[in-house]
C-alpha cells in the first residue's frame, strides 16, 4: 500500500466565515472521496497575525514555519484567495513569498472577463 497523498489547502481569505475557505474545503473533500489523502487546511485568518510582522523567514514563529514546511512538502496544493482590487490578498502573497523558490511547481488558473463565454 502506498502512502496517502499530502494535500494542503490554503485560504487567502481574511474573513470568517469565508466562501473561499468553503470552496477549498469542498475541493479537498471531493479529492478525498476519490483518493487516499491527508488534508491540512491553512487559513490566513489563523496565521495572519503571526505572519504579518515578519520580513524574513527566520523571523516567523514555529507555528507559521510548520505551515510553510507543510506547503513545501505537499503532493497537491489547493490555493484560493478572494479578489481584492483585481488581485489576491496582500497577506496571501506575503505567505507565498516565504515559500522556497524552487519548492513548488504551480499551475495557475483564474476566472477573468476574457474567459466568460458570450451567450
Amino acid at each position: 500500500m502506498t502512502a496517502p497523498y499530502r494535500v494542503v489547502a490554503v485560504s487567502g481569505s481574511l474573513h470568517e466565515p469565508s466562501k473561499t475557505t468553503a470552496l477549498i474545503r469542498a475541493i479537498a473533500g471531493a479529492i478525498a472521496e476519490r483518493a487516499e489523502v491527508e488534508i491540512e487546511v491553512i487559513e490566513l485568518t489563523d496565521i495572519g497575525p503571526s505572519l504579518a510582522g515578519a520580513l524574513r523567514r527566520d523571523q516567523l514563529p514555529a507555528s507559521v514555519e510548520e505551515k510553510l514546511v507543510a506547503i513545501e512538502a505537499s503532493d497537491l496544493l489547493i490555493v484560493g484567495s478572494p479578489v481584492y482590487r483585481a488581485s489576491f490578498t496582500g497577506l496571501f502573497k506575503h505567505l507565498f513569498d516565504f515559500v522556497g523558490q524552487y519548492e513548488l511547481c504551480l499551475l495557475y488558473t483564474s476566472p477573468s472577463p476574457r474567459d466568460k463565454r458570450q451567450s
